[in-house]
């Protein structure tokens, strides 16, 4: 088996979403109303994916095993500025430097 992970182009969007839409179907399932799962189109993030492909403060990757899509994950610099918990000080730790995932998620059969 060969997993391949690189930069998403816009075209991979659509299959990018897919995944997604698979994952919360079966991961959200139970937890978000089942009305709402069955409905959810595989498109559903196809458009938000394409913004943040051409985004150039946001990152995304796409995972193929063997040739196929299997995951997506997107990533950005932290926009926190500070540790959770910490007191707003000359003290408080900043995060510059940090990352943030957005979202990440992988076909469930994957």
């Amino acid at each position: 088996m060969r997993l391949d992970i690189h930069t998403a182009k816009r075209e991979e969007a659509a299959a990018i979403s897919r995944i997604y839409a698979a994952s919360w179907r079966q991961a959200y399932r139970g937890m978000v109303p089942q009305h709402y799962l069955d409905e959810l189109p595989d498109s559903h993030w196809t458009e938000a994916l394409g913004r943040w492909i051409d985004d150039p403060e946001v990152s995304v990757a796409a995972a193929y095993l063997d040739g196929t899509p299997v995951g997506g994950v997107v990533y950005r610099v932290s926009q926190r500025r500070e540790l959770p918990g910490c007191l707003v000080s000359a003290a408080a730790q900043v995060l510059d430097g940090w990352g943030e995932v957005v979202s990440l998620y992988v076909r469930p059969d994957a």
